[in-house]
């Protein structure tokens, strides 16, 4: 009867296996069986892709895919490159060629430089990622990534032990592809500077600890004689944040009841103006008396004096809400009004509906708001807007309605509402009767016939994947940088657009356009019905398998027709 087969422990694994399992080196067999080898290898492999340079991680861009070439651009100053950046807010990829000299410093040091002035100039902060000499060249490239680009956070190691989480908010991040490559020259002042960002969002906020906070902890409290042995400090970090909460609550905390504490607050706001510690003062603010609705606790206020100061301008009103602003569930209400093309803060209103409250009050709450502005402040809008809440469109309807001002849904909402009709597609639409619309709506011309011109007005849009195509940029003359794939002119760059002129860039336009596009192409799920409350009343479900409202294919281009005829502004898409 033969032996068995000679059998070990895996190192790794800890698993007994067959002596086939593990390698045979110089005679001895290794002490890891092969799976796990091949376990570790492919981890490795994984773990040094990720600390390599652009070669080997497929997030980096190459010089080559990322940027342009840089043949046609001339050496600029680092001053006039930060204030080109610092200017022009559409530009999504940058290429420059900066004379360094002034700054002094060499190497990685001035790349450091270079990289910290464009954080101060464009809010995103990139922190070192490698290394890269040429292998033909004395030239070394230092390569950074955005602070906030999603592919390269890194993800908490989590222990078994449960007490031991220490799971904390994560600054938001985002897929924009900020890279920055800055390419030094040992032997020159001149360094190439590459930026590539795809994404706007949020700037980043350091949440470091200021020098001054650290010297004074350092020299002031931890220096102490008492608590040089670390062992030996009686307090927490608990008990120095529960002081400074307690502190920080003397500036709003003036009752145990929050509606009764907010109340006393805008009293005192309401006086004069407060000064601010480290700023200018604070705006003023003044109550409006609101009814009591059973079931339901309200505050709201205005602001004079950007009332007093635009509110002769405003033709525009806009309300928009925000839901669970607080630990107590209430619901704010900010009112905005259109000047000069921008939203001014008017009003808000705070709302909290508890059970079985009173049904309208939200309404009645908004109403009284409204009309405080209509009569106090003689606000006279020709134009109101608001998402689909129907306490939002009443409220505006029956305060503005007798000014001969319309109503409108935000675009947005409405682009977004007439979607998911779209996707309805078992429910059949209510038999359309001119006749009845006519009835409702007097504005329409019952002999209205469109009329038709004999030639078409001359119009040439090219579109490539959805896209317009722009003319190729003139040939620049002088100092020369690259921004969105275009070299421009320091000189066309730093002048001032003309008031009588001023006009959205095409850079503006695209990008709206692009997100609209984005919006309309998005996909929206199917559903054969939905609740009652998105439909008219003549608008009944069919039991015809083969009935479909809009077929998938057909939808985008409703959409397109929807914001073409929306609002007839030539910011938007045509």
């Amino acid at each position: 009867m033969s032996d068995a087969p000679p059998s070990q422990n895996c190192s790794s694994c800890k698993c007994h296996k067959p002596a086939e399992c593990f390698e045979l080196v110089h005679g001895k067999r290794k002490r890891t069986c092969r799976a796990c080898l091949a376990k570790k290898a492919t981890k490795k492999k994984q773990n040094s892709s990720e600390e390599t340079g652009p070669s080997t991680v497929p997030d980096v861009p190459s010089t080559n895919d990322a940027f342009e070439d840089d043949t046609d651009l001339s050496i600029v100053t680092l001053e006039d490159f930060l204030a080109v950046i610092a200017m022009d807010e559409n530009a999504r990829s940058l290429g420059a060629i900066i004379d360094a000299e002034q700054t002094g410093k060499m190497g990685k040091e001035l790349a450091d430089l270079i990289a910290l002035e464009i954080q101060h100039c464009i809010g995103y902060r990139f922190i070192s990622h490698s290394k890269y000499e040429h292998k033909n060249s004395h030239l070394v490239r230092y390569m950074y990534h955005c602070a906030q680009i999603e592919s390269r956070q890194h993800k908490s190691k989590k222990v078994d032990n449960e007490d031991k989480h220490r799971d904390k908010r994560q600054m938001a991040t985002f897929p924009c592809g900020g890279w920055l490559h800055i390419t030094v020259d040992p032997s020159s002042t001149d360094v190439m500077v590459k930026l590539a960002h795809e994404d706007d969002h949020v700037p980043y906020y350091s949440r470091d600890v200021p020098v001054k906070v650290k010297e004074f902890i350092w020299n002031w409290v931890l220096d102490l004689p008492e608590y040089q042995d670390r062992m030996k400090i009686p307090f927490s970090r608990r008990a120095v944040y529960y002081l400074w909460n307690k502190k920080s609550r003397e500036k709003w905390h003036r009752d145990d009841d929050e509606l009764k504490s907010a109340k006393i607050i805008i009293e005192e706001a309401a006086a004069e103006a407060r000064p601010h510690e480290n700023g200018p003062p604070l705006f003023r603010v003044e109550p409006v008396p609101l009814p009591d609705v059973n079931g339901f606790s309200a505050i709201a206020f205005v602001l004079p004096e950007p009332l007093r100061k635009w509110g002769g301008r405003v033709r525009e009103l806009a309300l928009d809400s925000a839901w669970e602003t607080n630990q107590s569930q209430y619901e704010v209400f900010a009112i905005l009004g259109e000047v000069s093309g921008s939203g001014c803060p008017l009003g808000y209103l705070l709302i909290k509906a508890r059970k079985n409250s009173a049904p309208g009050g939200k309404q009645t709450y908004l109403e009284r708001v409204l009309e405080y502005l209509q009569v106090t402040w003689k606000i006279r809008s020709i134009a109101t807007l608001s998402d689909k809440d129907w306490s939002e469109i009443n409220a505006c309807l029956a305060k503005f309605k007798h000014l001969d001002s319309r109503h409108q849904l935000c675009f947005w909402h409405g682009l977004r509402a007439v979607k998911k009709r779209l996707a309805v597609v078992k429910r059949q639409p209510a038999p359309y009767d001119w006749r009845e619309a006519c009835r409702e709506f007097d504005f329409i011309d019952t002999k209205f016939a469109p009329n038709v011109p004999e030639m078409a007005i001359p119009h040439l849009t090219i579109r490539l994947g959805g896209k317009i195509v722009e003319p190729p940029p003139r040939r620049c003359t002088g100092p020369t940088i690259r921004i969105n794939g275009a070299l421009r002119t320091l000189e066309v760059l730093n002048q001032e657009p003309s008031l009588d002129t001023a006009a959205p860039s095409a850079d503006e336009d695209d990008e709206f356009t692009e997100d609209v596009e984005a919006l309309i192409r998005g996909e929206e799920p199917e559903r054969t019905d939905g609740p009652d409350w998105m439909f008219e009343a003549d608008e009944i479900a069919t039991r015809n398998p083969d009935y479909i409202f809009c077929p998938p294919q057909h939808r985008a281009q409703v959409l397109r027709i929807f914001t073409r005829t929306f609002v007839r502004h030539p910011f938007f898409p045509e």
